[in-house]
């Protein structure tokens, strides 16, 4: 914990997470292992220490080949992965957090044998960037009103549509039930409602919770409102996201001013005919868009960029290069680009990772023993 401490201060000060520490690391967690494994003359411990760290970091680099992350970052988990094969748990013994957090079922905390905490840590410490996405959202909302007006419109018939789905699949469990039917049929049917005209669905609800209101009372009331209000969460959220995403989570600077690290927010390929090709990112609709016509070579071909050399890739979290960067500023120069370009804001991504550390040593494999009860 002390090397990601260190690592998180950082990247907070220079973006960046020192070689030196990240191969420390990795070599005192496998020197580690090999000695419990020679004292316990138990090799399998090293042996899973070595291929939890190999793998972690083929992922890892995997991820910062699409550009996911930065080449630190993949270092790091390597030597989170040579550190911490399975989760030790060391913060929910310390202080006993098993019989705290849910008296009668601390086994639901325990340690898994098996060597998954590597990819927890990665589930973990992507939800903890979610936080700083929501903070910055919100914080231009309350600075826009064309951000406000944009979030609020269509929000009350989503948010019914929402409620009628919740009420439906309530509805449907009662009488599936009454037809001694499966639960799991209950996924097909809404599927099969949905292509029908808004009125037979709501007929189709009223009639479904009605029934299911008349043979259990209330309880189909609670039952919908548990659906209803994690979808609701969740839409609130993403849209959030969707409306917000170009004029918070991005920012306009002078092409001139460019430097390492930064992100640009499209993507630019000089071609081999010399002539600048400016790549704007591919967006969820445009992929929905291509399912619903079953347009694959469609979509395969939006995905490929022109061919040529780039000059600037959104995709890579390391951002640009200092040859990129100054490149990018003398095309500026000669008025081939335009004088503001689009960047990402962005976030330290260590920090998210103590955090999601912290989090995964307190609770154990909670994750885990929840998902595949």
């Amino acid at each position: 914990m002390a090397g990601l401490v260190l690592a998180t201060y950082t990247d907070l000060k220079s973006r960046e997470i020192p070689d030196k520490l990240t191969y420390a690391l990795i070599a005192f967690g496998l020197a580690g292992h090999f000695f419990l494994a020679v004292s316990g003359n138990d090799y399998m411990l090293f042996v899973q220490a070595l291929a939890v760290t190999v793998l972690s970091f083929l992922g890892a680099y995997a991820l910062w080949h699409v550009g996911v992350w930065a080449g630190g970052d993949v270092k790091l988990f390597a030597a989170l992965a040579a550190l911490n094969p399975v989760n030790y748990g060391f913060i929910r013994d310390a202080f006993s957090l098993d019989a705290l957090l849910w008296p009668g079922k601390p086994e639901l905390f325990a340690s898994l044998s098996l060597p998954v905490f590597p990819l927890a840590l990665f589930v973990f410490s992507v939800f903890s960037m979610m936080p700083y996405g929501v903070l910055l959202s919100l914080m231009g909302f309350y600075k826009s009103a064309l951000l406000r007006q944009q979030f609020l419109s269509g929000f009350v018939k989503r948010g019914w549509q929402l409620l009628q789905f919740s009420l439906l699949g309530v509805g449907l469990l009662a009488v599936t039930y009454a037809l001694g039917l499966p639960e799991a049929s209950v996924w097909p049917l809404l599927l099969a409602l949905s292509f029908l005209p808004s009125l037979v669905v709501l007929a189709f609800t009223l009639a479904s919770f009605a029934y299911a209101s008349y043979v259990y009372y209330l309880i189909p009331f609670f039952e919908a409102m548990k659906y209803f209000a994690p979808l609701l969460l969740f839409y609130v959220f993403f849209k959030l996201y969707l409306v917000s995403k170009e004029e918070v989570l991005k920012q306009r600077v002078p092409t001139a001013s460019l430097v390492e690290g930064m992100i640009p927010a499209e993507t630019i390929v000089e071609s081999v005919a010399g002539k600048l090709v400016v790549v704007k990112p591919l967006r969820p609709s445009e992929i929905l868009s291509f399912a619903r016509r079953l347009d694959f070579r469609g979509l395969q071909a939006r995905m490929v960029l022109p061919e040529g050399g780039i000059v600037a890739n959104s995709v890579r979290a390391a951002g640009l290069t200092d040859e990129e960067a100054r490149k990018l500023r003398e095309l500026a120069a000669r008025k081939l680009l335009p004088e503001t370009i689009k960047v990402k804001r962005s976030a330290p991504f260590v920090p998210a990772v103590l955090i999601a550390y912290l989090v995964l040593q307190s609770v154990g494999d909670v994750l885990w023993r929840v998902v595949f009860r």
